[in-house]
């Protein structure tokens, strides 16, 4: 089942023309590129290359998993809940508590979402969003419905960000081994920033497309 977030609520697979099955860290040619600048995707595979900043939103069980995955595959990490207390453990692992989402995504290469719904998710972001660096990866990874793609995607739209709806397959233990499966749509331009994020949290990434939010 498509369990991403503490609900325990099932998720389903972005909505997609195209279906590519690939292995971690894998990339399929010949994508059209998005209407982004030259010297902005050159960045994010400078950016790729080397230790990333990633901000987690939301430690419960699967986005504490997250967060110690990506700290050990050697990446700078910063946790924030809405609940301090649940991201305090974190900090034994390296991990650094932020007081605010938006002082957790301030400067982050990668922000990931693993809210309780996308109502949540929602409210966060139209508040944070804004404080993301222009051309930064948004992996949306909470459950949420197919409205609500399309909502998030206008929200990082607005901001200037990179936005990848990427629900994920698994549960407690292969989160936290690092071997959950990941459907993920988004734009080209930016797969070389995110993919080192994808590879820490799961054995395999699915690409469905760039369209993350149009119907089939």
């Amino acid at each position: 089942p498509w369990i991403p977030s503490d609900s325990g609520a099932y998720g389903r697979v972005p909505r997609t023309a195209t279906l590519l099955i690939l292995g971690a860290g894998g990339g399929p040619g010949g994508w059209p590129t998005t209407d982004r600048s030259t010297s902005s995707i050159r960045e994010n595979q400078e950016r790729s290359m080397s230790q990333l900043t990633v901000a987690v939103l939301g430690t419960g069980i699967m986005g504490s998993a997250m967060a110690r995955n990506i700290a050990g595959a050697g990446h700078a990490v910063r946790a924030w809940n809405r609940t301090i207390s649940r991201a305090q453990p974190l900090a034994d692992d390296g991990i650094e508590g932020a007081p605010t989402a938006t002082a957790a995504v301030e400067g982050a290469d990668v922000v990931i979402t693993m809210l309780f719904d996308g109502a949540a998710v929602a409210e966060v972001m139209r508040e944070t969003a804004p404080a993301m660096r222009p051309g930064a990866a948004w992996l949306q990874m909470t459950t949420v419905g197919p409205d609500d793609v399309a909502a998030l995607a206008a929200i990082a739209e607005s901001a200037g960000v990179l936005f990848y709806d990427s629900p994920v397959s698994g549960t407690r233990q292969p989160a936290e081994s690092g071997t959950l499966v990941i459907m993920t749509a988004g734009p080209t331009s930016g797969r070389e920033l995110v993919t080192p994020v994808l590879d820490a949290v799961g054995s395999r990434t699915v690409w469905t497309g760039e369209d993350r939010a149009a119907a089939p």
